[in-house]
C-alpha cells in the first residue's frame, strides 16, 4: 500500500539505500524513483540539498577596511541575494562598487538558505589639498582683517 522506493541518485550515480528509506546527509542533486502499489502512478522527485554557505569577496578590503576607497562585491553564488547595510540602513544594493564612507554590513544569502555575513569600514578620508587651500584662505582672510584693523587705527580725522 502507498509507494516503494524503486531507485535513488545522486548527482547521476547510483546511491544506497535501505528498504526502510534513504537518509540524505551530503551535498548534492538527489533523484528519487518511487513505485505505487495498486492505483498508485510511478513518479520521481527531485531536490538538492545544499548547507554550503556562500562566500563573498571583498575586493578592496584588507583586515575589515577599503583599501581604495572603492569596495567591489564578487559572490562564488551566482543566484545569491546580496543584502548591503550602510551604516544600519539598507541600500538597495543592485550591483557595482561601494564607494560611500561608512560602515558597511553584507549579507549574501543562497536559494537554500545558507547565508555569509561580513562587515567593513570605508573610512573618511580628508582631502589634504581641500585642507590647505582652507588653511590659506582662513590666513588670507585673518591677514586681511588684521590690516583693516591697524589701518582703521592709523586713520585721524582733521577738521
Amino acid at each position: 500500500m502507498g509507494y516503494r522506493i524503486e531507485s535513488v541518485s545522486k548527482d547521476g550515480e547510483a546511491y544506497v539505500f535501505s528498504s526502510s528509506g534513504a537518509e540524505f546527509t551530503s551535498d548534492g542533486d538527489y533523484v528519487i524513483h518511487l513505485t505505487g502499489s495498486t492505483g498508485y502512478p510511478p513518479f520521481t522527485v527531485d531536490f538538492t540539498l545544499d548547507t554550503v554557505p556562500p562566500r563573498l569577496m571583498l575586493e578592496g578590503v584588507e583586515d575589515g577596511k577599503a583599501v581604495s576607497g572603492e569596495v567591489m562585491l564578487i559572490s562564488d553564488d551566482t543566484s545569491a541575494a546580496i543584502t548591503v547595510l550602510l551604516n544600519g540602513n539598507d541600500i538597495g544594493y543592485r550591483g557595482g562598487s561601494l564607494k560611500k564612507n561608512g560602515t558597511y554590513t553584507v549579507t549574501v544569502t543562497d536559494r537554500a538558505g545558507n547565508f555569509s555575513a561580513y562587515e567593513f569600514v570605508i573610512p573618511y578620508k580628508m582631502n589634504i589639498t581641500a585642507v590647505l587651500l582652507i588653511v590659506l584662505l582662513a590666513m588670507l582672510l585673518g591677514g586681511g582683517a588684521l590690516y583693516l584693523f591697524r589701518l582703521r587705527r592709523n586713520v585721524k580725522l582733521e577738521l
